[in-house]
């Protein structure tokens, strides 16, 4: 979703449809790859056993995750049922949901991150 994001702001900077093409694919690869991360993260967590803290991050995670999941494969559905030129409100409304997307990714992540390196794994020591 971070590198489709990208593309897309080079098909709004260039204004070639080669970016759209770049785009859609990026975006049908991230909702098969958000699907089986999601569905593995299930698995995994299943198997796990955390304890107070970590439990709750684990449940934000899941739940943010399922969220990432469902929302990247809606911008799938969007990207591919609507072939919308650039200035269409239709690609107006796939942009929103792309930036969405990947800042849900983001913050997934990041729980995931929290979870196997404590929340303060980002802190330089």
């Amino acid at each position: 979703m971070m590198v489709a994001v990208l593309a897309e702001g080079f098909a709004w900077w260039t204004r070639k449809d080669s970016w759209h093409h770049t785009v859609r694919f990026l975006v049908i690869v991230a909702a098969l790859g958000a699907v089986s991360a999601g569905s593995l993260g299930w698995v995994n967590a299943y198997f796990s056993s955390y304890s107070k803290e970590p439990w709750a991050l684990l449940w934000w995670h899941r739940w943010l995750g399922t969220a990432t999941v469902l929302w990247t494969v809606i911008c799938a559905v969007l990207v591919v049922i609507h072939e919308c030129q650039e200035g269409s409100k239709e690609r107006q409304r796939f942009r929103g949901a792309l930036l969405l997307g990947a800042g849900l990714v983001s913050v997934s992540g990041f729980l995931g991150s929290a979870l196997i390196y404590g929340l303060d794994h980002y802190a330089w020591k």
